[in-house]
This record gives C-alpha cells, sequence and structure tokens, in this order.
C-alpha cells in the first residue's frame, strides 16, 4: 500500500534564546552513545569503550554516583530504559545485559541471538527484541531463554525500533530487502512485516521517536524537497514530510512543550532547534549550538546532550530559557501525585485532547476537554507509572499506589 504524504509548512518564531550549552560536570566520559532518565537519575552510554561503561549523574545534587559495571565488552551502542530498568546491546557482543537500579545489579541473558552488532533495542511484556547491523530483528523470551526470528520476510540493516501502543515499529537505514521499505511495523498475527513508507524512500534513517499520539522519523533523506524530519500519523497511516530543515536530523527528545531535535542542518537554525506540532513552528534553542550530537534526552527544565566527537562536549545541558509566543507558554499539574483513587489535572488553558498511557504505552484513558480541570478515578488502575500526554506539553509522570 503507498503511503500517503502530506507536507506540514512550518513557520518560524523569533524569540530571545539566550541558554548554552555547558559541559556536566568534568570531562571524564566520552564516547557518549545513548541518554536515558530512571527515577529522576539520569544514565549515559559510552561507544567504543573497553570494558563497557554506564555511568550515573544526579541532576538534583549535580554528580556523579557510583554505580555496578556491566559484564559487556568493547562499548555500548543502545541503551533504553524500560519498566524502571535499563537495557544495553553492544557491538562486540550479542547478549543483551539488564540493570536494576533498585538493587544496583546487572543480569545477562543467558543466550546469543544470530544478530549482531546490537543497534537497536526495545520492550514489550518483557519479551526483548533487539536489531542488528546484521539484517535480522529477533526477540527473547526471558522464560525460556530462547531467541527467535521476528517476521519471516524482514532483511534489511535495522537503525531502531520502536515499542509504542502495542504495536512494533522497525526503522533501516536503507530500502533494500523485504520489504522495499525503510519504515514498518510488525503484523503479530501474519507474522510478516508491513512497510509504511512505500513509494517515500525514507532511506537512511536515525531515529524513530513517539509524541503527543504520533510517531516522528528522523534521518538524512529528502521528501517533497523537505530534509530530515517526518511524522506518521498511525490513525491514518499518513506520513507528512516537516518542512523548514535544509540537513539531516540525528536525534529527537520532547522537551520544553516541543520536539529539540539536533543535526547536520544550518538553516534556519544551526544544528540545535526545537519543533512544536500544535502550532506547526520552529525555533531557535541557543545562540551557541553544539555539533555532531548523537542523542538527545529531555528532562525538567534541561536539555542533554551527548557526543561521540566531543565537539565542543562529550556530555553537556542547556537550560530551557527560551521565550516563546502564549500557546507554548501553557501548563498542566497533577495532585495528588502519587494518587490512590482519584487524580486532579489541572491546566492553565483548556486543551483539545488528553490521554494517559501504561508504562508499555497502552492507553488507559483518552478524552476531550471542555474544562481546565479534570478529575480522573485511577482506583482501578494497576499500582505502577502512568504517562499524561497532552498536545504541545512535556509527558508527565503520574505514579498510582493502593
Amino acid at each position: 500500500m503507498r503511503a500517503l504524504l502530506s507536507l506540514a509548512i512550518a513557520t518560524f518564531i523569533e524569540f530571545s534564546a539566550t541558554a548554552q550549552w555547558q559541559q556536566v560536570l568534568d570531562d571524564a566520559y566520552d564516547n557518549v552513545s545513548s541518554i536515558v532518565e530512571v527515577n529522576d537519575k539520569i544514565y549515559i552510554s559510552l561507544a567504543d569503550i573497553d570494558p563497557a561503561v554506564i555511568a550515573c549523574y544526579d541532576p538534583a545534587n549535580n554528580t556523579w554516583l557510583p554505580i555496578a559495571a556491566p559484564e559487556m565488552t568493547y562499548g555500548v551502542w543502545e541503551m533504553i530504559a524500560s519498566n524502571g530498568k535499563i537495557y544495553i546491546g553492544g557491538s562486540f557482543t550479542n547478549k543483551v545485559q539488564i540493570y536494576d537500579p533498585g538493587t544496583d545489579n546487572w543480569t545477562t541473558t543467558e543466550t546469543e541471538p544470530e544478530a549482531d552488532l546490537v543497534s537497536a533495542l526495545d520492550v514489550l511484556d518483557d519479551i526483548i527484541y533487539i536489531g542488528g547491523l546484521n539484517n535480522i530483528l529477533v526477540q527473547y523470551d526471558p522464560s525460556t531463554s530462547i531467541w527467535s526470528q521476528v517476521g519471516i520476510n524482514f532483511i534489511g540493516g535495522i537503525s531502531d525500533i520502536l515499542v509504542y501502543d502495542n504495536i512494533l515499529y522497525a526503522a533501516k537505514t536503507d530500502v533494500t530487502g523485504d520489504p522495499a521499505s525503510a519504515f514498518m511495523k510488525f503484523d503479530f498475527e501474519t507474522d510478516i512485516w508491513i512497510a509504511l513508507d512505500e513509494g517515500l524512500e525514507l532511506s537512511d534513517i536515525k531515529e524513530i521517536y513517539p509524541f503527543n499520539g504520533k510517531i516522528y522519523i528522523a534521518g538524512d533523506f529528502t521528501v517533497n524537497d523537505s530534509r530530515g524530519l517526518a511524522v506518521y500519523d498511525p490513525a491514518s497511516g499518513a506520513i507528512s514530510a516537516i518542512e523548514g530543515l535544509d540537513d539531516d536530523v540525528r536525534s529527537v527528545t520532547s522537551w520544553n512543550g516541543g520536539l529539540a531535535v539536533a543535526g547536520g542542518f544550518t538553516a534556519p537554525f544551526d544544528h540545535n532547534a526545537i519543533y512544536y506540532p500544535s502550532t506547526n513552528t520552529w525555533a531557535a534553542i541557543t545562540t551557541e549550538p553544539m555539533d555532531f550530537i548523537s542523542c538527545l534526552l529531555g528532562y525538567g527544565d534541561y536539555l542533554y546532550g551527548g557526543s561521540l566527537l566531543g565537539d565542543p562536549y562529550n556530555f553537556a545541558r542547556l537550560y530551557g530559557a527560551t521565550t516563546v509566543n502564549e500557546t507554548q507558554k501553557r501548563s498542566v499539574k497533577t495532585y495528588p501525585n502519587p494518587a490512590i483513587n482519584r487524580i486532579t489535572i489541572q491546566f492553565s488553558s483548556t486543551p483539545d485532547l488528553l490521554k494517559i498511557t501504561n508504562s508499555i504505552g497502552e492507553t488507559v484513558f483518552a478524552d476531550g476537554v471542555v474544562a481546565t480541570t479534570l478529575n480522573v478515578d485511577v482506583s482501578s488502575w494497576p499500582p505502577g507509572l502512568y504517562y499524561l500526554i497532552v498536545d504541545g506539553l512535556p509527558n508527565q509522570k503520574i505514579s498510582v499506589v493502593h
């Protein structure tokens, strides 16, 4: 099926961008490949370092914290956080290691898959999915310690995997293989990968990232003369090219009410920018950009960036001191949090729609909002971590306890 395509013609926001990148503490860690957050701590992984290194940063106290070292050798190329744990994959090992911050212990998958040079990783219902540059995607069932290939028709170098709303998506570095597609989803009933970008040639995808019910596709591609960034709507199946950049996008994260992006682009902003989907506008985030960013994380008021080249920093952060129009100044508060039976959600202005998802991306509540205050009954929800998603605002964590 040929993908539906539209073009989002963006406008640009003029504002004072006074924020500057600053190196986090010392320059002890280089070759930063991934950044994740678990329980208000930030973890970075390092590539091409033997033995492998995972470092833990405490932003509240601005200090590095000691943690147990993984057993992996020669670097970590992929690291994700899921259900309060950290999963890592490496370049010269096929096993996946899992870190539990609560016990400060690492565990390792008992057997090795056929995939190597792990470049993509995600988790759904405790099943671990990994993709390697040797053209297959495999899954690991911890209850049986067995790896198996995902899909009977998938061939292609894998650059990213995303589990979103109980659907498994994959991105590739090119459009070769079966299907001849760089962006796909998996049909668990037929065991077949389905092309989502047929006819669009979204080659060299770097990252696929969920935000406000849609999936943003970043890479080194051109669609309708637009470079680097597109968006997929799971509801309609349409892919929209986002107009505005002149070169590739390497990393994407939610921050400051929008999507912060980093890449090789130099216009209209230099290497670092933020896109607001709710108003289809771009803005600069700093007058002194950080080039060669390999990974981004938005956490609180700060945007964190890691670099494989250390130009000019290896691991740095930027304070969100941007001044934008009133649409981007909306805010939301939740209380009590943690919640036992009911949670109140209070908005500074009425949003069009909100939803709440559980820790694996399943929607547990969705509603159109007609007032600035909403009460939600959570008494029947299983205890755990949930995410409040409102268009144009950063996702908020909600903890439910009984």
